[in-house]
């Protein structure tokens, strides 16, 4: 297994309470820096960055479109 998962399977595993955190903070990060500026700040390609957090490239794509 190459252990990447698509993000919602990975989101799946929360508790409802840690989904309300998770989505709160999201809320403040996205306030304070776009994950394209932080994935730039990092001096980090998409793949890197998909890497680290545990997803695919094309979660990461997808997450700094939205």
């Amino acid at each position: 297994m190459s252990g990447h998962h698509p993000v919602s399977k990975l989101f799946e595993r929360f508790s409802p309470e840690e989904k309300q955190e998770i989505r709160a903070n999201m809320d403040v990060l996205r306030e304070e820096m776009t994950l394209q500026e932080l994935r730039e700040a990092l001096s980090l390609r998409q793949g890197e960055l998909g890497e680290r957090l545990g997803i695919k490239q094309s979660a990461v794509s997808y997450l700094i479109k939205t």
